[in-house]
This record gives C-alpha cells, structure tokens and sequence, in this order.
C-alpha cells in the first residue's frame, strides 16, 4: 500500500504538544520523514524518540520560529 506522503519532508512547527505532536505522528505514519520544530526542546526530544522508536525518519530542531534567522537556520538544517 502506497502512504500519501513517501519520499517527502514535513517541518511541524508547535511540534512539541497536542496538534503539532499529533501532525508529526499522523505525517510519519503515512511515510513522511519529519523535521520537529518548537521553543522547548525537551519535549521534542521526547518526542523525536518515540518516532524513531517506530522506525520513523525525524530530526529535532528547537527554534523560535518567530525569530527570522533562528527561521533561516532551521531551514539551512
């Protein structure tokens, strides 16, 4: 069965709780590798983890993503 997002890259911004989290989890379980962003990074820690556990594709990158050159180094990741 083919997954919707196979071969593609998800960046989850507010990743570290409840939609965001739960967007990363749904994004790797339909083949999406995913980039997790948030301010905290114990949290994305947590769950970067649990996703790789599963044997998903994830990088976690604490970021305020309202500061633009902590934005523009998230994406030179």
């Amino acid at each position: 069965m083919t997954k919707r997002f196979e071969g593609k890259v998800a960046l989850i911004t507010g990743a570290s709780t409840g939609i965001g989290a739960a967007a990363a989890r749904m994004f790797v379980e339909e083949g999406a590798a995913v980039v997790l962003a948030a301010r905290t990074a114990a949290p994305l820690e947590t769950l970067a983890s649990e996703i790789a556990a599963v044997g998903g594709r994830v990088l976690a990158a604490p970021t305020d993503v309202s500061d633009f050159k902590a934005a523009e180094q998230l994406f030179a990741r």
